[in-house]
């Protein structure tokens, strides 16, 4: 899939990429039990299907042997009594400023 999107990416272009890197190492508050153990029957259940819920540790690798140049790697982290947002290309969370000056 990487090799398709390295070829698809135009010169100059960026690619990025957010996946777990300890899957079932995720954490809820207040802590709840089942969560935790849906999210060990979904990482068993990749496992068992050849997947690797904690592939966002080789991700780096993979990209450079495809070709990228990978400019950076951290954590993704809401700040304190905020939580973190996801979207889909198109939404209008998409549109953020190129920069964090321009945060505000």
């Amino acid at each position: 899939m990487v090799a398709g999107v390295a070829r698809a990416v135009k010169k100059g272009g960026v690619f990025v990429v957010q996946d777990y890197f300890n899957y079932e190492g995720v954490r809820i508050t207040p802590n709840c039990e089942i969560f935790q153990r849906v999210f060990s029957m979904v990482a068993r259940s990749w496992r068992r299907r050849g997947g690797n819920p904690d592939i966002g540790a080789e991700i780096p690798g993979i990209l450079a042997r495809c070709g990228f140049a990978v400019k950076e790697t951290g954590r993704l982290c809401a700040p304190p009594g905020r939580f973190a947002a996801v979207a889909m290309a198109g939404d209008v969370l998409c549109q953020l400023p190129s920069h964090s000056g321009e945060l505000g």
